[in-house]
């Protein structure tokens, strides 16, 4: 059976996978090379698990978010 549960991750756990300040994350998502943010609340924001997983494995090919075709960037 395929798990069809998505997961999401924060800001401090983004930031401790690829190792950089939340700031450098933040400006990654403001220029569009990481997935879009969601906010789930006033002050809680999220991003798709599998977008993350999806954005590690785009950074090993040498490339960013930014590759990634506008039809594959589903909203929830």
């Amino acid at each position: 059976m395929e798990n069809n549960k998505i997961e999401f991750v924060r800001t401090r756990d983004c930031c401790k996978r690829f190792g950089i300040s939340s700031s450098t994350w933040w400006r990654l998502v403001k220029e569009g090379k990481a997935p879009p943010a969601i906010r789930m609340a006033t002050r809680t924001t999220v991003w798709r698990s599998d977008f993350i997983d999806e954005m590690a494995q785009l950074i090993l090919d040498g490339k960013d978010w930014s590759h990634r075709q506008p039809s594959e960037q589903a909203e929830v």
